[in-house]
């Protein structure tokens, strides 16, 4: 008789495409929101400051104060991913993220401009909760190529966290 492989006996779970779609989905969403704004975003500050003058520095004022408070609050998210949930801080930090957008874009003023996009980093920081999720969906070897991959594809449209 011959032997059975314990690994051929047990079944492969499925994949789970809903939580894979929404976290590629998340991440497209969050990725979107920091690049988007590169095209007009010297026209932005020249208008809300009256003046293209050193309007380059004030591009980089922007820039930094997002990816500072990102870089900041990410240690937060993680704590309260833990306590709340990855799930739950997900989705908080994405309807922040949108609001924060939302109002930057709607800004009247450097100053105005400059709070909601620092409040959209300190925001956006989940960002690291998002690969966290996908590794505690706990799939099966099999899936880990897929897995991964998706997160790569995040990758391409340059969401690089």
């Amino acid at each position: 008789m011959g032997s059975v492989c314990k690994a051929d006996t047990d079944a492969v779970t499925p994949l789970p495409i809903k939580e894979l779609v929404g976290v590629f989905l998340l991440n497209l969403v969050l990725g979107f929101q920091i690049n988007v704004i590169w095209p007009f975003l010297p026209f932005m500050v020249d208008w809300l400051r009256g003046t293209s003058q050193d309007s380059a520095t004030y591009v980089g004022i922007l820039t930094a104060s997002y990816f500072l408070a990102q870089f900041a609050s990410s240690f937060v998210w993680g704590a309260l991913a833990t306590r709340l949930g990855m799930r739950r801080c997900l989705m908080l930090g994405l309807v922040g993220v949108g609001s924060t957008f939302l109002c930057f874009g709607l800004s009247r003023s450097f100053a105005a401009a400059f709070l909601f996009r620092s409040m959209s980093g300190l925001l956006n920081g989940n960002v690291r909760t998002s690969p966290a999720r996908l590794a505690a969906l706990r799939t099966d070897v099999a899936h880990h190529a897929a897995l991964w991959s998706g997160a790569d594809l995040e990758s391409i449209h340059g969401n690089n966290h």
